[in-house]
């Protein structure tokens, strides 16, 4: 919201380092990853997956939150502010639900995101924590492929995305149309 909204020095800096850092890649940042939870002792714990998790989807989702907060009229904003609300009334009773369908979009990227990432999770996790990834890597080997235990998983590993599809469909819709235009066809 603020990188979109606010006026404030070095806010259209800030928007580039967010998309440079998208542009890295992971195979690149895997080795300063690794090193960084090896010293602090956070290899192979959940805090340690969810902290790069949320670094690699961070940028991802405020970059895509700003588009959605520009496209909310200003004169929105200005009104409430006429009625007396202050910044942070406006951004929860305002700003926010009309952003609804934005944040339903992110939540289901970053989530399909974090859920189907294979490479930090075979990298920086060990036996005692196994993303559903690596769990059904572990049904392949060089000997044989087990393949009902490892259509079994796939099909548990599938319900949490079936689900979340399901119940952020109509949010889903309604964050991919903003900003479309509409009658843009030749007559």
């Amino acid at each position: 919201y603020a990188l979109a909204r606010l006026k404030v020095p070095g806010r259209r800096m800030t928007g580039f380092y967010v998309l440079v850092t998208q542009m890295l890649p992971p195979v690149g940042i895997i080795i300063p990853y690794f090193l960084l939870l090896r010293n602090i002792g956070w290899m192979d714990t959940y805090h340690g997956i969810i902290i790069i998790y949320l670094s690699f989807s961070l940028p991802f989702a405020i970059w895509l939150m700003v588009s959605y907060f520009e496209d909310i009229p200003f004169e929105m904003e200005e009104a409430a502010a006429v009625d007396g609300a202050g910044r942070l009334t406006t951004l929860r009773r305002i700003i926010l639900p009309q952003a609804k369908g934005g944040i339903a979009v992110t939540v289901v990227f970053v989530f399909l995101n974090a859920w189907n990432e294979f490479l930090f999770a075979v990298v920086l996790s060990g036996n005692t924590v196994r993303p559903v990834t690596i769990a059904m890597f572990n049904f392949v080997s060089v000997e044989q492929t087990l393949w009902a235990q490892l259509a079994a998983v796939s099909v548990i590993a599938m319900l949490p995305v079936v689900i979340l599809g399901i119940v952020a469909q109509s949010h889903i819709v309604k964050g991919l149309t903003v900003g479309a235009v509409k009658g843009g066809g030749r007559r």
